[in-house]
């Protein structure tokens, strides 16, 4: 029994290392090398040996350098090194930071279907990135920043969406916006004319905010299963205390500029009327791109995702007797900031 724990717990930390790249650092070359006199199989193999020299370096290969290697074709069909200039008209970046420069970072097919994985379960793309540093003995060894893995997750959807879909898709908000009254639809695409945004509202969504748009929640917890692409609806309250919708969005991304769109589109939809308040989650492109779009109007945190932040944050105080009723009623019946001050710090002693 324990020889097969044993065996799996190897097979799995085999499969992570494959993930984040683990090198033998023993092994590599001394960064100050010659490669006069190397010699390799093909081009492919050529660019990768020096692009390799080039990390251990410090720099990244470019055009208009001074530093350079040269090839000469062997009569064997092997590529050997004839000169080697490593004389460079640009400053070096420490070894310790060769993995930062642009041409040093790549996402494998591996990492993406990986964090693609992890967040269809819930884990987010930064805690997802966090894992694979940590297993991997740091960001070096990754080989891509949490910048390069939101851009390829992105791109890797936008891949997979069908051009047919997006036209059936255009074509019936057309329908609908000829044969109903005040339906209002607008899209945004990339500049490879690929969908990224849409959003909608009909006739009964424009006559709703129009009564009970001075409360405004914005959620953009729930995705789409074929595209992976992030639902964000516009609701309000009746005066039966009842949800209404306002309008919906689609977004590939939770960018600032992403939602800045998303906003300015909602805003044009209703004759540029903004709420009083914006009830959101803890989003902080989000909150940005509230500032830009809804400058007069007063943004608030939901509730409940304030008390789910807080089983992450505060678990050590949430497992005190008694904490959980004053804290909840702080979040609900504490009218100002200096009266949830105030007893907030009492709690904290």
């Amino acid at each position: 029994m324990y020889d097969s724990i044993a065996q799996q717990h190897v097979a799995e930390t085999e499969h992570i290392n494959n993930l984040v790249g683990v090198v033998d650092t023993e092994d590599a070359n001394p960064a100050d090398q010659d490669l006069v006199g190397m010699s390799v199989c093909s081009v492919d193999e050529a660019y990768d040996m020096y692009n390799d020299y080039a990390f251990r370096v410090g720099f990244s290969v470019r055009r208009g350098c001074g530093a350079y290697v040269q090839f000469d074709l062997h009569e064997n069909g092997m590529w050997i090194v004839l000169k080697h200039e490593k004389l460079h008209n640009h400053e070096l970046v420490p070894p310790s930071k060769s993995y930062l420069l642009r041409l040093h970072r790549m996402l494998s097919r591996n990492h993406i279907s990986y964090l693609t994985d992890l967040k269809s379960s819930g884990v987010s793309v930064a805690d997802g990135v966090r894992f694979l540093k940590t297993q991997s003995g740091g960001s070096p060894l990754v080989g891509f920043t949490s910048r390069d893995a939101y851009n390829s997750l992105c791109i890797d959807a936008l891949n997979r969406l069908d051009g047919t879909d997006l036209n059936t898709l255009i074509e019936i908000f057309k329908q609908r916006q000829s044969s109903e009254r005040d339906f209002y639809f607008d899209f945004e695409v990339d500049l490879e004319s690929r969908l990224c945004s849409f959003f909608w509202r009909d006739g009964r969504m424009r006559r709703d905010y129009d009564l009970f748009g001075d409360l405004l929640v914005h959620d953009t917890t729930c995705r789409t299963n074929k595209y992976d692409m992030i639902c964000g609806p516009f609701v309000g309250m009746n005066h039966h205390c009842m949800n209404v919708m306002f309008g919906c969005g689609f977004l590939m991304n939770e960018k600032t500029e992403s939602f800045v769109w998303l906003f300015k589109t909602f805003l044009r939809s209703m004759d540029y009327k903004s709420p009083q308040s914006i009830m959101t989650d803890q989003c902080a492109a989000m909150a940005a791109a509230i500032v830009q779009v809804f400058p007069s109007s007063r943004h608030r945190l939901c509730i409940w995702h304030i008390d789910e932040n807080s089983k992450k944050h505060i678990k050590g105080l949430r497992n005190q007797k008694d904490f959980l009723d004053i804290f909840n009623c702080l979040l609900k019946y504490r009218d100002t900031e200096a009266e949830f001050e105030f007893y907030w710090t009492r709690v904290e002693k």
